[in-house]
């Protein structure tokens, strides 16, 4: 074995390796020469946003609060016409591809520890509207082509392909085209440098029947950059992403997250926030008992320690329409909101039972105050 990593012969399931899954105050400054806002590295961008809508037809009546994945491609309505290329038509984009990760949705509870080091409990999903494909090749040479694409994502790939490559004994030999189709938008607090770097190295790893470990995946994944957890989805895991630390608290329960981008025409640089961490550090005290609430596992606590924590960093980098988040959470009975600390997602969580006439209600609201779709995702199983 060589740090971590060794070759075995038996053949490697392409399953997840987690389980075999089988299916998946501030003030903004704005001037009239230029479109930068200056307070959290947070710019106005060409990035075309997907929007989904919540269906009202009668193939979604069935709904029964668990969608499978080819029952959201179902229960959406897609709207712009890149949504076709973001779903039904990934996998004939990417011919032998894999979903390796699925992804998040912002966190369960960001802030700092005792140490003032940052804690973070990705909110991972276990179904997504972005499913992201990878497939892999040799090559004369290392070549990432990601879609859509990304320039910074591609280059947090490729490095973390290269210490992979030193981790594990090969790094006279990892020339390789990877495609990665149909990743998370960047800068929304969706992890799409993680899921492409994790679905990469994922991919080297069963490619090359490697024995490598989820710890040292994310170290390595870390050395590159601050990165979220995505190995186990059906989990809640909390991490330390400058230590590449991480530990597990339990099973995630099983609820439904509408969620909806607060500013479609902007994202977050997280390299460019990172004063943030230290910001956060007026709230220890808050974050130390969020923490203990979080490795309780009790869904209630849970719940509670998110939406206290989305609160929290809406004074540090507010969202457009939080207000309304909380308003409507309280309206109907929601188990909580969850918010992305660095970027500019914000949702509502409810059980898996949720009737999807109140879900439709909550779209409307949010299209006609907001006039934004918001999207559905799954968490737990």
């Amino acid at each position: 074995m060589i740090h971590g990593c060794a070759s075995i012969k038996k053949p490697v399931s392409v399953h997840h390796e987690s389980g075999e899954l089988s299916r998946k105050p501030f003030t903004v400054h704005r001037s009239p020469f230029t479109v930068h806002r200056l307070a959290f590295g947070v710019w106005r961008s060409a990035f075309t946003v997907w929007r989904l809508a919540l269906p009202t037809c009668s193939t979604c009546s069935s709904y029964k609060g668990y969608l499978t994945y080819p029952t959201c491609l179902n229960y959406f309505r897609s709207t712009p016409r890149t949504v076709e290329r973001q779903t039904p038509n990934a996998e004939p984009q990417t011919p032998n591809a894999i979903q390796w990760v699925i992804g998040k949705v912002g966190e369960w509870l960001q802030g700092t520890d005792e140490n003032g080091d940052p804690i973070v409990f990705p909110f991972t999903t276990t179904s997504s509207p972005f499913r992201t494909l990878t497939a892999i090749e040799p090559a004369p040479n290392l070549f990432i082509v990601s879609e859509p694409p990304s320039i910074g994502s591609k280059r947090k790939t490729e490095l973390a392909v290269k210490e992979m490559a030193v981790t594990c004994g090969f790094a006279a030999d990892y020339n390789y085209r990877i495609t990665i189709g149909n990743s998370p938008p960047a800068g929304k607090g969706l992890g799409s440098s993680s899921v492409d770097v994790a679905s990469a190295l994922l991919a080297i790893k069963h490619h090359r029947n490697l024995d490598v470990s989820q710890s040292t995946l994310f170290q390595i994944m870390c050395r590159v950059e601050r990165s979220d957890f995505l190995f186990r989805p059906e989990l809640i895991i909390g991490t330390n992403p400058i230590a590449g630390s991480y530990f597990e608290v339990g099973n995630a329960p099983r609820c439904v997250l509408i969620a909806w981008d607060t500013a479609p025409t902007e994202h977050v640089d997280t390299e460019a926030v990172r004063h943030l961490d230290v910001a956060r550090r007026r709230f220890s005290g808050d974050y130390k008992e969020l923490s203990s609430l979080m490795q309780s596992n009790d869904p209630a606590a849970l719940f509670h320690a998110s939406t206290r924590s989305a609160k929290l960093n809406d004074q540090l980098l507010p969202k457009k329409g939080f207000s309304l988040a909380n308003r409507l959470a309280n309206e109907f009975h929601a188990l909580g909101i969850i918010a992305a600390h660095t970027g500019t997602y914000l949702g509502i969580v409810f059980p898996s039972s949720v009737d999807q006439a109140l879900l439709t209600s909550i779209r409307k609201k949010v299209v006609k105050e907001l006039s934004v779709e918001p999207l559905l995702f799954e968490v737990g199983v």
